[in-house]
């Protein structure tokens, strides 16, 4: 190794910054979430790698001291973090920094003997607008701000975050270092960068919000965002669509149409940041809304017509059996995609006014009628295209898809909202359904089922929004005029999933941590009653996290 390492060591209060800085090479940079440890190098060779990865294992045993988020870290002004208004709960699985919290309010996750978990909800401050939208993907957030910014954190490793690599901090075993400096050596003649090989298997994380940002002169005001396994889905008010993150199936909608000298697609595996679907664009698509699943992409027009790029493995775009469907292409494992957005028409005719999406699944509630409509894949079942639900009672409100389950939230009569209930169906695995333990325990349920503990007839509270994760389900419950908040949930408690502490269910196994039957985790009542008389609450769901936020009622789209 040529030229010179300098390490500067400064303290300012109780935070400690380590730096290195290597004189040669491309600059990275990156917070690291252990005892405020800033570490930046400047490196071209692989053991300048090591090095900053080695300091990120070894910065926790030095012992952390305060972690917060600052200003800077979010990438806001000084002027517009001087009154900061945006708070988020979050809780569940907190490795890669997906929740945004401080590393001292996570616990080490017993059930696993490693890892990060919050198993209570806790607060993410300092936000420097009123929240519009948070988007959770399986490892990775977005809080989107009424001003039109969206900040990001979490896993980073495949471009969903939208951030710059030196934006990122590396999490690898040490004993595996060697092992990818061995792999190296093998491949000098590949070129290697952020997301090639060696390097991509690494966990590239973001501990800390940051707003995400386009070219100068070119930063959307956004409307709307949407997370899924992998990859992220922007929305402009102007209608445009951006995507970044895991493309291997299409669901970023940037795959060439044209064919290469070797007569293959070209097909993305990756993308850092932000970019624009241009055929979107060229059709004059005026995108309002995006949903997103595992690996497919759902965007909803003005006019309420709905485009799909992605997996069609399951029937997740709703174009029909992929044996029927055009110039398909082939991703890992066999799976066959479409990689630029399509039109889906088979919505019987009418525009849709909300989509949902959810691991291998999807759904629509259409404009005139109201009628709820699925495609996609629900536990043993598959619908190829939209298909009616006419089972369920009552005026669909939301659609909370999770890993093979469905919540449905109705209205069962037009003159209120204290007469709501939740239907669910598909597996119930960790009793995620909320049918409680008896005959249907672990079973799939084949056709909705009310949920009877939101059944009663309560005059002064009513289920207002639902989520669901793996395994997982959420229900928020608010009072007579938001007098107070309650959340309500169910299904299986590993990572801490279920915001309920060390709570255990004795009748139902020794040891376990699943619930049944919704339970309510905590109550929230207004600090100031008119601002919380004049906001709505919604819950959102990952893989193995969840969150809990308020929007005022002139935003709620």
């Amino acid at each position: 190794m040529t030229g010179s390492t300098t390490a500067l060591l400064s303290s300012t209060g109780d935070r400690m910054q380590l730096r290195y800085a290597f004189k040669l090479g491309r600059g990275f940079t990156g917070l690291h979430p252990f005892a405020g440890f800033q570490v930046i190098e400047r490196c071209p060779s692989d053991l300048q790698r090591a090095l900053s990865t080695a300091l990120g294992f070894i910065a926790p045993k030095l012992g952390a001291r305060r972690f917060s988020v600052k200003a800077q870290d979010l990438g806001a002004t000084e002027e517009s973090h001087s009154k900061p208004k945006g708070v988020v709960w979050f809780w569940g699985n907190a490795d890669d920094g997906r929740l945004g919290v401080p590393l001292s309010r996570t616990e080490l996750d017993r059930d696993f003997g490693a890892g990060r978990r919050c198993t209570r909800p806790e607060a993410l401050e300092n936000l420097p607008s009123s929240i519009k939208r948070v988007a959770l993907g399986a490892a990775h957030s977005i809080v989107l701000l009424e001003n039109g910014d969206a900040y990001s954190f979490g896993l980073g490793s495949e471009g969903q975050l939208g951030l710059p690599p030196e934006a990122l901090v590396p999490r690898a075993p040490l004993q595996s270092l060697l092992t990818a400096w061995l792999h190296q050596q093998q491949h000098q003649q590949q070129q290697v960068g952020f997301s090639r090989w060696p390097w991509r298997w690494m966990r590239w994380s973001r501990w800390t919000p940051l707003a995400v940002r386009w070219a100068p002169q070119q930063q959307p005001h956004l409307s709307d965002v949407a997370a899924g396994a992998a990859h992220s889905v922007w929305v402009s008010s102007d209608g445009h669509v951006y995507t970044c993150g895991r493309g291997t199936h299409g669901q970023l909608g940037h795959v060439s149409t044209g064919r290469s000298a070797r007569g293959i697609a070209s097909v993305p595996k990756t993308i850092e940041r932000p970019l624009l679907v241009e055929a979107l664009a060229r059709s004059n698509v005026h995108a309002v809304q995006a949903v997103c699943g595992d690996q497919f992409t759902l965007i909803r027009a003005a006019d309420g017509s709905v485009y799909g790029s992605g997996s069609i493995e399951y029937g997740q775009l709703g174009l029909g059996h992929p044996a029927t469907v055009d110039q398909t292409l082939s991703g890992p494992g066999g799976q066959r995609f479409v990689g630029t957005f399509r039109r889906l028409r088979a919505l019987h005719g009418e525009p849709v006014a909300k989509l949902f999406a959810g691991f291998n699944a999807a759904g629509a509630i259409l404009k005139k009628s109201g009628e709820l409509v699925v495609w996609g894949k629900f536990s043993d079942r598959i619908f190829w295209e939209p298909t009616p639900l006419p089972s369920i009672r009552g005026r669909v409100q939301k659609v909370a898809f999770g890993f093979n389950h469905v919540l449905v939230l109705v209205e069962l009569a037009p003159d209120g909202l204290r007469r709501r209930m939740v239907y669910s169906w598909g597996s119930n695995e960790n009793g995620c359904l909320g049918l409680g333990y008896g005959t249907q325990a672990s079973h799939a349920v084949q056709s909705p089922q009310p949920i009877e503990a939101f059944m009663d007839a309560q005059s002064d509270a009513s289920i207002i929004d639902i989520a669901a994760g793996y395994r997982t389900s959420y229900a928020i419950r608010v009072g007579i005029q938001n007098s107070h908040v309650d959340l309500y949930s169910w299904g299986s408690g590993l990572c801490g999933a279920l915001g309920l502490g060390d709570r255990m269910v004795p009748d139902a196994g020794a040891g376990t941590i699943d619930f049944w039957e919704p339970v309510h985790v905590f109550r929230a009542s207004p600090a100031d009653g008119a601002e919380f008389a004049n906001s709505t609450f919604h819950i959102v769901s990952g893989f193995q996290h969840a969150a809990l936020y308020s929007t005022r009622v002139s935003e709620v789209a």
